[in-house]
């Protein structure tokens, strides 16, 4: 007797290549991964899951946040010509601009000149300090939400041992990688076993009717560069970035009606999230906030 395939998910492994080899391990023959999102930073081991994710027929991709952000960071990265040691002086501003926004809102609380003026001593110091460190004429070009964004994702979510990582391969192979990112989806629709599912990695935005239309006649993919050209980043932004809401237009209940059950992660749970009867999702469990270990479900038995 043939044996049936089995579908898989999996998100938000954050660089945790061991969870992930348990995961390819389960796989046989025919048997289809969607791995929706977020696959590196925070571990060690983004780049190497990445890498494996890109050769393995059978599996598809989906962008995460930490996707987007490794894939707009580059933009910078490129444009400007940064290196390692350019990005790390660049992090080191962000940083001491945190340094000297938290100084500014402290000082507002205290009541003396005395305090003040040694508030004022010090936030001067961090600027002369940013000040010398964007000095170098590739880096003093920079905007400051540019440094900002750079900032975000290599110190405020864990980006730079990715970046490492990344800029350590030849550079055909980063060439490759970024156009693996950005032809990757961050939407697939498909038809599984007689059930209509929408993956994406945090929530789907409203969908016009032509659209649901088109998901419902054949499997379709909303891949980044397609998206970025005709429709624009802010249903990028919506998709990969926006935490669970239960407002009056809820997505996830739009599709439950149109026959979709949604599959996602992105926010930090406890539990698996079962919502398949009422809103019309389910969305993937955390072991820990901090931990993000991988877990993984199957669609069908």
């Amino acid at each position: 007797m043939a044996r049936s395939k089995k579908t898989y998910v999996c998100g938000d492994i954050h660089g945790m290549y061991g969870s992930y080899m348990q995961v390819i391990r389960k796989l046989k023959t025919g048997d289809e991964l969607f791995v929706i999102g977020d696959v590196i930073d925070r571990g060690k081991n983004g780049i190497k899951i990445l890498k494996d994710v890109m050769k393995r027929k059978n599996t598809h991709f989906l962008l995460g946040n930490h996707e987007l952000m490794m894939i707009q960071s580059l933009d910078i990265i490129n444009e400007y010509g940064l290196k390692l040691s350019d990005i790390k002086k660049v992090c080191q501003i962000g940083e001491l601009k945190k340094a000297i926004f938290q100084l500014s809102q402290d000082m507002k609380l205290v009541k003396t000149d005395k305090e003040k003026e040694n508030y004022n001593r010090q936030i001067q110091k961090y600027i002369e300090k940013a000040r010398d460190l964007k000095s170098p004429k590739n880096i003093a070009i920079l905007f400051d939400d540019e440094i900002g964004f750079l900032h975000n994702w290599l110190v405020a979510n864990k980006g730079m041992s990715t970046l490492e990582d990344y800029m350590k391969m030849p550079s055909k192979e980063q060439k490759d990688m970024y156009k693996f990112l950005t032809n990757s989806a961050i939407f697939i629709s498909d038809k599984i076993n007689g059930q209509y599912y929408a993956f994406v990695h945090s929530r789907p935005a409203g969908m016009p009717k032509d659209w649901i239309k088109q998901f419902k006649s054949e499997p379709t993919e909303l891949t980044y560069n397609d998206t970025l050209e005709n429709v624009g980043e802010g249903l990028i932004h919506y998709m990969l970035w926006m935490r669970d809401s239960k407002d009056k237009t809820d997505p996830y209940l739009s599709l439950k009606k149109e026959g979709f059950i949604t599959i996602c992660g992105h926010e930090p749970m406890y539990e698996i999230e079962d919502e398949r009867a009422t809103r019309g999702f389910l969305r993937l469990k955390e072991e820990n906030l901090l931990c993000f270990v991988l877990k993984m479900i199957r669609l069908h038995i």
